[in-house]
């Protein structure tokens, strides 16, 4: 399942790319982000950091297509000796954020690689994970000052019949490739 959306991920930003009736900028969004996890997940996690990167499609002065990916990870909020669990998403959101001047925003959708994993140690060898790629969204407001892009979004995702929430606070810098 992960391989057929990757494989439809790619597809629907190759026709974009493709299409010549748009403006704008083509830009890169490099950033990190702190994410303060909501909901059930909030309970069993600790806040997480992550990193991300946005492809950000000009389609008219105010408005981009944006693509986002990044890896965030969050470790569990119970400390079992000789024992570590993880949380981390790999999220692929595809979005438009229209600008208002130097302000945006942006709503997102796609979707998200979740894996829950659990190490021991040398005394305790057990190892475990779990694993699911479900449906996400994300909606995100921001601000843009010289290419540097500070924002905040809320991600939210089904996980296991819970969802695994989280507002992230990301700081980024974007990067012009060409103005079409």
């Amino acid at each position: 399942m992960k391989k057929n959306l990757l494989i439809t991920a790619i597809i629907i930003l190759c026709g974009t790319l493709s299409s010549n009736a748009q403006k704008g900028r083509i830009q890169l969004g490099i950033g990190v982000e702190a994410g303060i996890p909501t909901g059930d997940i909030g309970k069993l996690v600790k806040p997480g950091v992550g990193g991300s990167a946005k492809l950000l499609y000009g389609i008219s002065d105010a408005g981009n297509l944006t693509l986002t990916t990044g890896y965030y990870s969050f470790a569990a909020k119970e400390d079992i000796p000789d024992y570590k669990e993880t949380l981390s998403c790999i999220p692929v959101l595809f979005g438009y954020r229209h600008s208002f001047n130097a302000f945006y925003i942006e709503p997102q959708i796609g979707f998200g690689s979740y894996n829950w994993k659990a190490k021991g140690s040398d005394v305790t060898p057990l190892n475990s994970s779990l694993n699911a790629t479900e449906f996400t969204y994300a909606v995100g407001v921001g601000y843009v000052y010289k290419d540097v892009d500070l924002g905040v979004r809320f991600q939210t995702g089904a996980l296991n019949g819970g969802n695994f929430s989280f507002a992230g606070l990301r700081i980024g810098y974007n990067i012009s490739f060409a103005k079409k």
